[in-house]
């Protein structure tokens, strides 16, 4: 699947693992890349985040939690998602 020119969403995204993946969803050239999580265990995982906003300015942050299915709707669609990289604990 390729993901050039297409809207990704990376729920956990500022986690260990969601970061590393986002590293790498960089490199596909995605159009949009949105990163959803609730930060549970703390701010300082922005950080986590810190080269990936270098490499893709573009990239949108929300303070969300993923199982507020209300707000995830309205998040899909007012980034045009495409493909979702389920990450949330």
């Amino acid at each position: 699947m390729k993901l050039e020119h297409s809207g990704v969403l990376v729920t956990g995204g500022a986690g260990f693992i969601g970061s590393h993946l986002v590293d790498r969803l960089i490199e596909e050239n995605p159009e949009r890349l949105v990163i959803v999580d609730n930060f549970y265990f703390g701010e300082d995982k922005m950080r986590n985040l810190a080269s990936a906003k270098i490499r893709f300015p573009s990239l949108k942050v929300y303070h969300q939690d993923a199982s507020k299915l209300r707000s995830m709707k309205q998040i899909l669609k007012n980034e045009n998602i495409d493909v979702v990289f389920n990450l949330a604990v």
